[in-house]
């Protein structure tokens, strides 16, 4: 399993790599790559040993996974505005606000596949505890060797928690995916003036730039929203297989 995750990530690397010119073909064509390969290899975005959810069900938990990340982006946004650490300025919003969702959405979407799904997918028979490391670590090793700095990789590592949770909790991708994208989008668009500007950012689950204060803010605020989130999850039902994660 470890060998075919090299090699769905390389040869979907190879694709964003020659699409790099083409905007969000270089986002799109490398997802649909990542889920073709990871589909064939057993990763499944709904639990597969239950019964198939409503398209009102998996709206339900796309809203569910979105609100985590926009809550966190806009928390971390908040306090690094009241702590005087960056000033809040009116963005520019206009219709390239819904283009520019594309490509952090597929963005998250390869990487929950490769960093969250296969992994999880290999390691099904592990305890959950040793998949919370193991997805958080992994997120946090894959902004890092995409050239980000310590401070953007801390925040990955919280980021990787959060969603190796939602795979866990969920067997299944739909809430991960969503709370990526949603945080990737924020950070990457809606807080660098599509709506409001607080200073540099960076998507793929990066974080805010403007040191290590900032990188503490965001991490911790994506943990604790994650917190929340397992607190509300105790009466939830638990999915029926290990097939997805």
């Amino acid at each position: 399993m470890g060998a075919a995750l090299l090699a769905v990530y390389a040869i979907s690397d190879v694709a964003r790599g020659y699409l790099a010119e083409n905007g969000n073909a270089a986002a799109v064509a490398p997802a649909i790559l990542t889920e073709l390969a990871t589909g064939g290899l057993g990763v499944a975005w709904s639990d597969p040993l239950a019964p198939i959810p409503s398209t009102r069900t998996i709206a339900r938990r796309v809203a569910e996974g979105a609100g985590m990340g926009v809550a966190a982006a806009a928390i971390a946004a908040a306090v690094i505005v009241a702590a005087r650490i960056a000033p809040a300025r009116a963005g520019a919003p206009g219709l390239d606000l819904i283009a520019a969702l594309i490509a952090p959405v597929f963005l998250a979407v390869r990487h929950e596949l490769l960093a969250h799904g296969l992994l999880f997918r290999a390691m099904r028979a592990s305890p959950p505890w040793a998949k919370l490391a193991a997805g958080s670590l992994a997120s946090g090793a894959w902004t890092f060797g995409h050239g980000a700095w310590l401070g953007e990789t801390v925040v990955s590592v919280a980021g990787g928690f959060a969603t190796s949770y939602l795979w866990i909790r969920d067997r299944g991708a739909w809430r991960a995916m969503a709370a990526h994208g949603a945080w990737a989008f924020m950070v990457a668009t809606v807080l660098r003036g599509g709506v409001v500007d607080v200073g540099p950012a960076s998507g793929h689950l990066g974080g805010l730039d403007g040191g290590v204060g900032v990188s503490l803010i965001g991490a911790l605020v994506i943990a604790a929203v994650a917190i929340v989130g397992i607190w509300r999850d105790r009466g939830r039902p638990r999915a029926l297989s290990d097939a997805a994660g």
